[in-house]
């Protein structure tokens, strides 16, 4: 394969991705029981968003890393490129995550930073094993 197909797989993936992340985004932010006092993720703004795609994220990449005969991603595969840095790599986000907590900590509010931190990592790991599970 061309050095170009995979810089095509995964600026298209990235865009699919981008756009799947937005409308994950916009979706859970107008969804009202999310916004009342009385949700587990109320007050925790965008943080509740990025765990959600996040979390999704990571059970998609199990999945398809689990269909794999050798759990390496190979950089030189179109379609992998596409599915794994493409989409994947779009609809999780790692700096969207990191500008939470930061937020969360400078309000003072340590108690959901810790809980933003531990949730992304646990469940996120969780996520991906489930993938794997599921299609190994």
């Amino acid at each position: 394969m061309s050095e170009i197909s995979i810089w095509i797989a995964v600026g298209t993936g990235g865009a699919a991705g981008a756009v799947l992340r937005g409308i994950i985004f916009r979706a859970i932010e107008q969804w009202s029981p999310m916004q009342t006092g009385g949700s587990l993720l109320a007050g925790f703004g965008s943080a509740r968003s990025t765990l959600i795609v996040n979390v999704i994220g990571s059970f998609v990449l199990g999945a398809i890393v689990g269909r794999l005969p050798n759990p390496t991603v190979s950089a030189s595969d179109p379609a992998l490129a596409f599915w794994v840095t493409g989409l994947c790599g779009a609809v999780t986000t790692f700096s969207t995550l990191c500008a939470d907590a930061i937020g969360h900590a400078r309000r003072g509010n340590r108690t959901r930073l810790a809980v933003i931190l531990l949730a992304n990592t646990m469940l996120g790991i969780a996520a991906l094993m489930l993938g794997l599970a599921m299609t190994s």
